[in-house]
């Protein structure tokens, strides 16, 4: 099945895209084998999951890079209980079966070293973007002791049940290159990884009974394998980012749990303002070592050319009782701390005999290599040196050791940053200081929040707060409260010093939408109530540079789950009516431009003349009804609006309207002259003074040309330079709605 050049297909059941799973030879297993269905998206089209996509087969594009796969919860009522989940095959690249499990397991409490190192997905090769709230479920077919077992191993989850604990305000983007095998997975806010862990007892019992799991276990098989024991393993078909999400100011990963060895050939970026906490972690040098195993257990394949080391970057900060390996920076101020350990001896299973090369890792007893490895890293003198556990700062040219256990930095972290759009907030603060270890004496811990409206509530020890923001009734601006924690402290050499703490907060604006049942002008002169339409539909908009009425699509259909909102009745003097939930705005002929009302500024508005349009197209024809009357009153129900592509504003119940914006002035782009129409002058005199975006500028964010024009691109270029949003601001907005 292929879907069509710029096509979006929404999945709100469940799409199964058929194969046979397993080699069907009794050997390794796991990938797709024989006959199988293939879903290819075609150029510059999505799919985007809701509910269920089991992919047997293969879901490819049609050009490589110009389609994505969205896998997002819902906002309809229908979908809230339902958790979008996509499975498919996880291929075991070096499983040889039972007697690998049980040899290598065995040895586990004194080689640390896992049964499988190399696993990836080649099943799926779009751009996939991973929400918070979406499950990721691989099938798994594990071969042992003459059994074909299949389990399902959670890989992204919002709980510690799957390798990635993956919270409902981040989100993965993950590109996988079936040229190169490499999957370059690229993590957008807090996420926590947890141990890979697969259940061979259950695995044998679902798939072939209980009578072969008693076989199994008599013949030694283990009835769990999980990295809690081992490291946990990173090939080289991993090229891995750590990033924050861009509206925030930081990112905590937290694999403190685990142990994680980086085999030749991967990647790990660490960017800046990000916290990377970990058991252990190991980067392998480079040496002969291949990542996989063929044939049988005890075979270690070797490299016929130099393989390249783990590329280790660290921008942020690093923090392991073990840390091992080379490791690069190119931000000053980055740090790596190395708690109690900077070596280690790791091991892999011996070659089998025959082998044409000779292993570089050291031959050692009882059927294993080893290899011995340092923390490695750059001095004063340009040259890589191996360095003792301890704290390290990059100075922007070279690595620096903290001599002493002072205090180097103290850090604010929470279990969220930004409430419910209008909704009171509270948030869970804990005071971290680095190193925890460190030698100074605390003599003071004092606490701040601005501005004062909000309350913060400190613990008895002073390690952790509570903060409780007032619901925020702005229809214009979030509101950002900062927390500070200044910490006084007196060093091992009797100096007093103080260092600072700090993180923002957000509360949330209200939302701007109107009632369910508010009549949307279609672009064909028929009605539609707002909550059923679909982006299918073609809806009556005004432009305000030709000064008529067109046809187009919805770029965004806002649906919000029904929650207590004030609901405000505007009423105008020839009977027309909208309800608005929270704000929205109309276009008011008597300012002419464009104003919010809301429940704390109707009055102003009260005798105004707004704009009437008929439901024709191509029409310049519009009248001025006079607001009479608003009323406010508390309800509970559910809020929609609508952004109109290209033209932005809709028209409700025959007046017309847009949608609040997200910054206030964002659609703002030029001046209104007469009749709804913009001041051909000072547009032009704008856009010469301020120029327009290229859809080069935002192409690298994931945005297709077609959005960038439906959401005037190159308009927003003018928005920057009055100074009225930043283009960070914009790559915000990108993130939340675009991509």
């Amino acid at each position: 099945m292929i879907v069509a050049d710029g096509v979006t297909l929404i999945n709100k059941g469940t799409i199964e895209i058929g194969g046979i799973l397993g080699a069907g030879s009794g050997g390794p297993s796991g990938c797709t084998a024989g006959n199988y269905s293939e879903l290819i998206l075609g150029n510059n089209s999505k799919l985007i999951n809701y509910n269920r996509v089991n992919v047997y087969g293969y879901l490819g594009e049609k050009s490589k890079g110009t389609s994505s796969i969205l896998i997002q919860p819902s906002s309809d009522s229908d979908l809230s209980n339902i958790r979008p989940t996509m499975y498919m095959p996880l291929y075991w690249h070096d499983f040889c079966g039972g007697s690998s499990l049980k040899a290598i397991y065995d040895a586990i409490d004194t080689r640390y070293c896992m049964p499988i190192d190399d696993f990836y997905f080649e099943n799926v090769t779009p751009k996939t973007i991973i929400y918070g709230g979406s499950d990721m479920i691989s099938w798994t077919n594990i071969y042992a002791a003459k059994n074909n077992a299949e389990y399902d191993l959670k890989l992204i989850g919002s709980d510690s049940s799957g390798i990635i604990n993956l919270p409902e305000n981040s989100y993965l983007i993950s590109q996988y290159d079936e040229k190169t095998f490499i999957d370059k997975l690229h993590f957008y806010g807090d996420a926590s990884f947890n141990a890979l862990s697969i259940n061979v007892e259950k695995a044998i019992k679902d798939t072939a009974g209980f009578a072969a799991w008693l076989a199994a276990k008599a013949a030694g098989i283990p009835s769990n394998v999980t990295s809690d024991s081992g490291y946990f393993p990173v090939s080289y078909h991993y090229d891995i980012t750590l990033d924050k999400l861009p509206q925030k100011h930081s990112a905590i990963f937290d694999g403190s749990s685990n142990k994680y060895k980086f085999l030749n050939g991967s990647c790990l970026t660490v960017c800046d303002d990000i916290t990377l906490n970990v058991s252990s972690l190991v980067a392998y040098k480079g040496d002969d070592y291949f990542t996989g195993r063929s044939g049988l257990a005890n075979n270690l394949q070797k490299s016929k050319t130099p393989l390249n080391p783990a590329g280790m970057l660290i921008n942020g900060k690093l923090n392991g009782d073990l840390v091992a390996g080379t490791f690069e920076s190119n931000k000053a101020g980055s740090m790596i701390n190395a708690k109690s350990n900077s070596s280690v001896t790791m091991y892999e299973p011996k070659s089998g005999s025959g082998s044409a090369f000779d292993a570089k890792m050291l031959d050692g007893e009882e059927g294993w290599y080893y290899l011995p490895i340092s923390l490695n890293l750059k001095n004063e003198s340009g040259q890589y040196e191996e360095r003792t556990s301890g704290i390290f700062n990059f100075n922007g040219n070279y690595w620096t050791l903290s001599e002493s256990k002072e205090i180097v930095s103290v850090s604010l972290e929470s279990n969220a940053y930004e409430s419910s759009e209008g909704k009171k907030g509270n948030f869970g603060i804990t005071l971290s200081i680095n190193p925890s270890d460190h030698d100074c004496d605390i003599l003071s811990y004092t606490w701040n929040c601005s501005p004062s409206d909000a309350t913060l509530t400190v613990s008895d020890d002073n390690k952790s707060a509570t903060l409780a923001t007032p619901a925020n009734n702005s229809t214009e601006l979030d509101k950002t409260y900062t927390v500070t924690c200044s910490v006084k402290y007196r060093t091992s050499e009797g100096e007093e010093k103080e260092i600072i703490g700090t993180r923002k907060y957000t509360a949330k604006k209200k939302n701007s939408c109107v009632t369910g049942d508010t009549m949307v002008s279609m672009a064909d002169g028929s009605f539609k109530m707002i909550k059923d339409l679909t982006y299918d539909d073609e809806v009556l908009a005004y432009n305000h540079f030709s000064g008529q009425t067109v046809k187009t699509k919805a770029a965004i259909i806002f649906k919000h789950p029904a929650v207590a909102i004030e609901k405000i009745k505007v009423s105008f003097e020839d009977g027309t009516f909208v309800n608005v939930l929270g704000n929205h705005e109309f276009f008011d002929a008597t300012l002419n431009r464009y104003v919010e009302i809301n429940d704390d500024n109707f009055e102003n508005y009260i005798g105004h003349e707004f704009v009437k349009i008929p439901g024709l197209v191509n029409s310049k024809a519009f009248s001025r009804t006079k607001l009479i009357n608003v009323s406010v009153s508390k309800t509970t129900e559910e809020q929609y609006s609508v952004q109109s592509s290209v033209e932005i504003n809709f028209i409700t119940n025959c007046i017309l309207s847009r949608t609040v914006p997200a910054v206030e002035g964002w659609f703002d782009y030029f001046e209104f002259g007469e009749t709804l129409v913009y001041d051909e002058q000072k547009v032009a005199s704008d856009i010469t003074k301020y120029g327009l975006y290229k859809y080069e500028d935002f192409e690298h964010l994931g945005v297709s040309y077609d959005q960038f024009i439906a959401f005037n691109g190159p308009y927003l270029k003018v928005l920057v330079g009055k100074g009225i949003v930043t283009y960070e601001k914009i790559v915000e907005l990108i993130g939340q709605y675009v991509i």
